[in-house]
């Protein structure tokens, strides 16, 4: 290859060699972007991991509460329906919470 005489010949070479480094500069950060980010989400998945099996565990703690909450939804409701029918008298119902409350251990609790 014979070196460029004139003025115009240099600049068409200098233009040729940037292009040439910068479409192989472009390639090779792309191929540094897909690995480097590649090792991040390895590392994020990684550490996350104690995080997501907490997030299990609330999640299946939390379905519980919710099957509580029902359960006394569903109890406070008939608690009132019985209530309302004057089925029981809420001194009884006092009386019985106490008793379970104030339990000494020496008779069978009552529930």
């Amino acid at each position: 290859m014979d070196m460029p005489s004139t003025v115009g010949g240099w600049a068409t070479l200098v233009a040729a060699v940037t292009t040439i480094l910068m479409l192989w500069s472009g390639a090779l950060a792309g191929v540094a972007k897909l690995w480097i980010g590649d090792i991040v989400r390895r590392s994020v998945d990684k550490g996350m991991g104690p995080v997501q099996l907490e997030l299990k565990a609330m999640n299946g703690e939390l379905a519980r509460v919710r099957l509580i909450e029902q359960k006394i939804e569903n109890g406070l409701a008939s608690d009132v329906a019985e209530l309302k029918s004057g089925q029981v008298r809420i001194e009884d119902r006092v009386d019985r919470i106490v008793e379970h409350m104030a339990w000494d251990g020496t008779t069978e609790r009552r529930e």
